[in-house]
């Protein structure tokens, strides 16, 4: 006897593969920062947080919102899926050469800049085929490339962590890149057997405009505050805050898995059965962020040995769990079709961010840093709200 519909099941399937398609690679990095950070130097680490921070604001600004925008255009035209890739993934390669000119900003040596360059090519391939293997569900190849990937980049760090070689170290985080990359393009080499057109094609651009301005606001409300925090630190402290950090992103991915099953009875609910969903899921807020406030404390104490005082544990935890107290407005606003409202309100909550870490920081350090996301979560809990309640309880 089936206990669970298979229609239900299939569903608990895909959202379980695309969570642990977030999990890996947080979960390889975190590893890899633990082996550089233990058995050579945390300033290194802090040298490739910088690295990585830079690759993903300029591969998010090259996508240019392509995969919610092929997303749409797969579903109008499945027949025309490998061209419509095709035309996306050529028209925006000229976005790269701006990244590699600016690249020089964050005064590294040439090779260590040559790097980064190759990072942000293999990431900009990468995140290339991720409306694929979203529109396909084919996440078990994600699963496969990231354990790889992390394997032979974890193995390699810690073959030579009694040298104190930083070109090998990037050149070992470089081979996990790559591996990953060829085993993407080996199993979607068929979407390259038409000719390309590298001619960039500007209406499309224009229409992934408002996709790639949703896109960079996430990433810089996740990294707004990290961004900053480069601009006023010394690379250990920034390796500190990367760690730290790192494990509140991870535990903030924790309200979307948890709602992400629950989106449709989200659409349907009427706003006087609201409060109750909202209780509920703030309880399991409460009791999920205490537990990943735990492990978060033996992780960094025990095994990073950071000596971290209690108040920014105590920040972090009031940071993450007040992602749970607004997360369902989010959801009723696009129910309402209010997505620009849930753009200019990150907009909004990302310059405050960058403005209190800017007042904080230099002041307080990591605690400042985190002084500054606490009132910046408050700020996003005070919009929501706000705007949920004109827009979708009292809609003019």
């Amino acid at each position: 006897m089936n206990l669970l519909p298979s229609k239900k099941f299939e569903r608990v399937k895909t959202i379980a593969a695309s969570s642990a398609t977030l999990f890996i690679p947080s979960a390889g990095n975190l590893l890899s920062s633990m082996i550089v950070i233990r058995f050579m130097l945390p300033e290194w680490w802090g040298d490739i947080a910088v690295m990585q921070l830079y690759m993903y604001i300029s591969v998010q600004i090259c996508a240019w919102g392509n995969k919610d925008y092929l997303m749409l255009a797969y579903s109008k035209s499945p027949g025309m899926v490998p061209r419509l890739w095709q035309d996306s993934f050529s028209s925006r390669l000229f976005l790269l050469i701006p990244t590699f000119a600016f690249a020089f900003i964050i005064s590294m040596d040439l090779f260590t800049i040559g790097i980064l360059c190759l990072w942000i090519i293999l990431r900009y391939i990468q995140q290339a085929f991720e409306s694929i293997i979203l529109f396909s569900r084919n996440f078990k190849l994600v699963m496969l490339a990231e354990t790889i990937a992390i394997i032979i980049t974890l193995s390699g760090l810690y073959m030579v962590r009694g040298n104190h070689a930083f070109h090998q170290i990037i050149l070992i985080i470089s081979l996990g890149y790559l591996i990953k990359t060829i085993i993407q393009l080996v199993y979607f080499r068929k979407l390259f057997q038409n000719t390309f057109s590298f001619k960039p094609d500007f209406k499309k651009l224009k229409k992934g405009l408002p996709f790639m301005m949703l896109g960079l606001a996430g990433v810089m409300l996740q990294k707004s505050d990290l961004m900053c925090f480069t601009w006023f630190e010394d690379k250990y402290h920034i390796a500190q805050y990367q760690v730290f950090s790192s494990f509140l992103i991870l535990a903030q991915t924790f309200p979307g898995l948890i709602a992400g099953p629950f989106i449709k009875n989200l659409y349907r609910i009427s706003p006087l059965s609201y409060p109750k969903i909202q209780w509920q899921f703030s309880l399991i807020g409460i009791l999920v962020t205490i537990c990943i406030s735990v492990v978060t404390f033996i992780i960094i104490t025990n095994i990073y040995h950071f000596n971290l005082p209690l108040i920014n544990y105590v920040l972090g935890f009031v940071y993450v769990i007040l992602t749970y107290f607004y997360i369902p407005e989010i959801y009723l606003l696009y129910k309402a079709e209010k997505q620009n409202q849930v753009m200019w309100i990150s907009l909004f909550v990302i310059i405050f961010n960058i403005l209190n870490c800017v007042l904080f920081i230099p002041a307080y350090s990591i605690t400042g840093a985190l002084l500054a996301n606490v009132f910046s979560q408050i700020l996003s809990l005070v919009l929501y709200k706000i705007f949920w309640r004109r827009s979708v309880v009292r809609p003019s």
